[in-house]
């Protein structure tokens, strides 16, 4: 039997999105309107928690909720390479722009596009929102919605200098090993906030409804074993770092 550290190896972004497409697919089916409005409801919750966790843990550090620190203490990294991103401008305001990601690729792989725009609405604004609200975050250009690319900018912010953004990713690579929560982590997270926001929402009955369907079509797609690893993970509370 594989250990969690092991199994957590097999996670990646499509295991990310796949359960939240499935999760919400089976919400919509059950619910209909009011089942979509739980899967916005979903990310906005799990969104706002993990910037929540990342401002926790920049303060703990001593440090202020700033934008630069809502990137050096954001939670995961591509070490894959499955999306690509790059930025756009440092000044007037500070822009990156996503031009292919593994989220969408994934969503189109498994047909599970429609739900792709609850989530790229949502999930970013939500993020940087649970990290600190006075910091303003935008959503551009979406490739969810149609377009070539994703384009992300903060409002009233700026960078200087290339020197002080390099500052910034260097900053983040000496705190990347305790910041970092893998894709099983995240799953887990995922399948919690929807529990709790389907429960709330539409009541136990058709709430495990939801959650019985998604899980087994990700059974079927995934395996048992990974099924069975994000039923475990989701069982802790999110807000403790």
């Amino acid at each position: 039997m594989k250990t969690r550290e092991e199994l957590a190896n097999d996670f990646y972004i499509d295991d990310h999105a796949v359960l939240f497409g499935l999760l919400s697919k089976y919400s919509e089916m059950i619910s209909k309107e009011n089942g979509l409005k739980v899967a916005e409801e979903a990310v906005i919750t799990f969104g706002r928690e993990r910037g929540m966790r990342c401002a926790m843990r920049c303060l703990q550090d001593g440090e202020e909720l700033s934008v630069e620190n809502y990137t050096v203490y954001g939670e995961w990294v591509d070490n894959r390479a499955w999306s690509q991103s790059e930025i756009e401008t440092i000044s007037p305001s500070f822009k990156t722009k996503m031009t292919s990601c593994g989220w969408s690729n994934s969503w189109k792989k498994y047909g599970l596009e429609k739900y792709s725009k609850i989530y790229c609405s949502n999930v970013d604004v939500s993020l940087a929102y649970g990290f600190n609200p006075d910091n303003k975050f935008n959503l551009d250009t979406s490739i969810s919605f149609g377009d070539s690319y994703c384009t992300f900018s903060w409002t009233n912010f700026s960078f200087k200098s290339e020197e002080e953004l390099n500052k910034m990713f260097d900053k983040r690579s000496r705190v990347l090993d305790k910041v970092i929560k893998d894709f099983l982590y995240q799953c887990g997270h995922v399948l919690n906030a929807f529990k709790r926001v389907a429960f709330f929402n539409l009541g136990i009955i058709d709430g495990n409804k939801i959650i019985d369907s998604a899980m087994k079509d990700y059974q079927e797609i995934f395996g048992e074993d990974k099924k069975n690893a994000i039923v475990h993970e989701s069982q802790q509370d999110f807000l403790v770092i």
